[in-house]
């Protein structure tokens, strides 16, 4: 090989840990779909620890009294708890309908917007 070459590396099929091995009986498609709870349930995780962490926040603000940041950021809270659930069972679960999947995304982006909202608030609120 000569020098300043470029050397690739193109897989088979058949390897070991390649998709088409693994998973035979779901298409590409719906592999797509399954990796997308993959991605939701830790994010789930996380964004829940954060939820907590403000919900702490707006108690060492003392605004719990003065708006609806605590019920806004107990949603969201709640939110992100069914769509880990949600999402887990869609992981779980064999069959192609996906209903799991679909309440695992509406739950996330729930909880996204109420957390920005809450956020939003709070920023708005010590700006203020």
């Amino acid at each position: 090989m000569k020098s300043g070459s470029v050397f690739f590396f193109r897989p088979t099929r058949g390897i070991v840990g390649n998709k088409d091995s693994e998973r035979p009986h779901m298409t590409e498609g719906e592999e797509e779909k399954k990796d997308v709870s993959i991605h939701i349930l830790p994010t789930a995780a996380n964004l829940l620890g954060i939820c907590f962490l403000v919900f702490s926040l707006i108690s060492v603000l003392k605004l719990r009294d003065q708006t609806l940041l605590d019920e806004l950021v107990a949603s969201a809270i709640a939110a992100f708890l069914f769509a880990g659930l949600a999402s887990y069972a869609s992981l779980r679960v064999k069959t192609a309908h996906g209903c799991y999947r679909k309440a695992a995304d509406i739950f996330f982006i729930g909880g996204l917007c109420l957390l920005t909202l809450a956020t939003l608030a709070i920023v708005l609120k010590i700006i203020a």
